[in-house]
Formats: C-alpha cells, sequence, structure tokens
C-alpha cells in the first residue's frame, strides 16, 4: 500500500527498506572502501641481526579514510571485511650478507595481541658479490573491525643492515619499499 519512494523499518530485521511502489527493497549502504599507498624513499629503518621492526615513516600518496598512521606504519581495519595487503622491501647492498631477509606482516586484535603473521623470506647470500636484496608479499586476508596491520622487516644474515633509501647521493635506491592496503 505504500508508494514509490517510501521508507520503512523493520524491527525484526533491523534494517531500512524503501519501496518502488509495489516491492520492498533493503537498503544497500556504500561504504567508502579504504585504499593506502605507500612507499618509503628518504628515510631508513635500522634492523638487527636475528630481529624484526614495524616499518615506520612511511609517505603516504594515498588514504582514503585515514585508517593508516604513516609515523609508526600501523593500518587500522575499518570494518569487517576481506583486504587485500601488499608490499616490498629492498635492502641496503652488501658483500657480506649470509642468511635470508624477511617481509612479515602482522595482524594484532584491538588489545595489540598477535593474531597472525604472514611472512615471505629472500635469501641473500652476496658470496663476496655486491647484491641488493628484497622481498616481497601478496595477500588477501579476512580482517575484523579494529585489528591492526603493519609491515614488519626481518633480518637472519649475521649482520646489522638497514632498508635501502635515497640519501641524496643515491637515487637509484629510492622506490624499492612501498606498502598498498586494500578493501575488498
Amino acid at each position: 500500500s505504500a508508494g514509490a519512494g517510501a521508507i520503512r523499518y523493520k524491527e525484526v530485521d533491523k534494517r531500512l527498506e524503501y519501496s518502488n511502489g509495489i516491492y520492498w527493497y533493503i537498503f544497500q549502504p556504500v561504504a567508502t572502501k579504504s585504499l593506502v599507498v605507500a612507499s618509503k624513499s628518504f628515510s631508513t629503518n635500522s634492523i638487527a641481526n636475528n630481529a624484526s621492526v614495524t616499518v615506520n615513516s612511511w609517505e603516504e600518496s594515498v588514504d582514503i579514510n585515514s585508517d593508516f598512521d604513516a609515523s609508526t606504519g600501523v593500518f587500522t581495519v575499518p570494518r569487517n571485511g576481506v583486504y587485500l595487503v601488499s608490499a616490498t622491501l629492498g635492502f641496503r647492498a652488501r658483500t657480506d650478507y649470509k642468511g635470508w631477509l624477511e617481509a612479515i606482516i602482522i595482524v594484532k586484535n584491538s588489545a595489540g595481541v598477535v593474531q597472525a603473521k604472514y611472512f615471505n623470506s629472500s635469501p641473500a647470500d652476496g658470496g663476496g658479490s655486491w647484491i641488493t636484496p628484497g622481498s616481497s608479499i601478496t595477500l588477501s586476508v579476512p580482517l575484523l573491525q579494529g585489528q591492526t596491520v603493519e609491515l614488519q622487516a626481518a633480518n637472519y644474515t649475521g649482520i646489522n643492515t638497514t632498508l635501502r633509501y635515497d640519501s641524496g647521493s643515491d637515487p637509484d635506491s629510492k622506490g624499492f619499499n612501498n606498502l598498498c592496503i586494500s578493501e575488498k
């Protein structure tokens, strides 16, 4: 009996509906989905041997909903859903690497407790030759509102190292450290 454009609230289902004059349709709110694109070109992170650090001091080029804290490197999940997290890390060129380096994605609950850890190891053995190792990781992961996501760099090479960056004297070191998080 309602005309086109009528709106009603259904207490049983706890939802809003609208009418086209014949049928009732459920409102499907469209939230602006999160998208973060960041790079790290002009500052570095030091990574001790047998340790990992959260990559921080990012330069954001996109952060649609302000869900990412570039200074700390922490993304806070705004709503339940599936998120695509993709990252690349470039490490300082050296001749004395032995072992491996890792890019790690850490998911924590709202209390800061680690709930999941995803990693990709890349061998780093210079064998006396100069190498510029890197590591990348990409995953689609279901996340819950309030969880946090951070990217870590891990070093198991027998020596301390740093992420690659443009110190002004080596512009070729720019562009190796990138992070993208998109809500699906």
